[in-house]
């Protein structure tokens, strides 16, 4: 996971000058790993359709958030 700060030092170029904060999960794509490959060609196929689509990460689960 990489975490940047968008405020107008790092961002002005790229007119990210809202400020806030951005985190993005890289996720590697493992040879053989059919599965994830058929997962990210169907959201560039969505974005190259200019289709919007949601996709939801669970890094933890509830139970491990909250101790149950």
């Amino acid at each position: 996971m990489q975490r940047f700060d968008l405020d107008d030092n790092q961002g002005w170029d790229d007119g990210l000058i809202c400020g806030g904060q951005m985190t993005i999960l890289a996720h590697p794509l493992i040879p053989g790993d059919s599965a994830a490959a058929e997962f990210y060609q169907r959201l560039h196929a969505l974005a190259e359709e200019g289709k919007g689509f949601t996709q939801a990460v669970v890094l933890e689960t509830r139970e491990s958030l909250t101790g149950w």
